[in-house]
């Protein structure tokens, strides 16, 4: 259930549906309640891992200089991020096997990035 639920969620996060519900500077103050009434449940669903990645794409943006738009790098950069995480809690989650031992490490980079590293004797 676990592997499920992080393949499930790694995959929405991957799909962008994140990236349209993003506030920006320029939103109406009724675009703006609209995206967050839809960000909530969305939330709930995705255990908060939605709002990891956003606030992984805000302060990238704001570290890199970049803004928070759909097209913008730290999407990607916060895309690759959350990929690895749920690759390494995936794996770590798959428990122990007859030969292997891993271990998965997470360490922020540069603007709120992450980095994983999974290591298996």
């Amino acid at each position: 259930m676990n592997k499920l639920l992080t393949v499930a969620m790694t995959a929405m996060l991957g799909t962008g549906c994140m990236r349209s519900l993003m506030i920006q500077p320029g939103d109406s103050s009724a675009l703006a309640a609209s995206k967050v009434a839809v960000r909530v449940p969305l939330a709930v669903v995705t255990v908060g891992m939605t709002e990891v990645l956003a606030g992984c794409v805000r302060n990238t943006a704001r570290a890199e200089g970049m803004s928070t738009l759909p097209d913008s790098p730290a999407w990607d950069i916060c895309n690759r991020g959350m990929a690895q995480f749920g690759a390494a809690m995936a794996a770590q989650s798959s428990g122990p096997s007859n030969s292997l031992d891993c271990q998965s490490t997470c360490v922020r980079v540069g603007g709120g990035s992450m980095r994983c590293t999974t290591h298996c004797r």
